[in-house]
């Protein structure tokens, strides 16, 4: 098995390096804190123009069902 390539943390700019592409500290956080109360939330992954990956939580307008108004399918 290879070592996964990791740079340091920059806490200035919130970034961290891994395998080559740049991820913000805030991807990490939504993803970390309060796991259980995240499970079945649907999550996008934007990729910023100066290549920093950034995530974004979506949310459901209630009253409407998904934000992007398509039904999900039944399981």
């Amino acid at each position: 098995m290879m070592d996964l390539d990791v740079k340091p943390y920059d806490p200035i700019m919130d970034v961290i390096e891994i395998e080559g592409t740049r991820y913000s500290g805030q991807f990490f956080r939504e993803l970390g804190c309060n796991f259980l109360s995240m499970v079945g939330q649907v999550l996008r992954i934007d990729k910023k123009e100066n290549g920093i990956i950034t995530v974004t939580r979506l949310k459901e307008k209630e009253e409407n069902g998904p934000i992007d108004n398509k039904p999900r399918p039944r399981e």
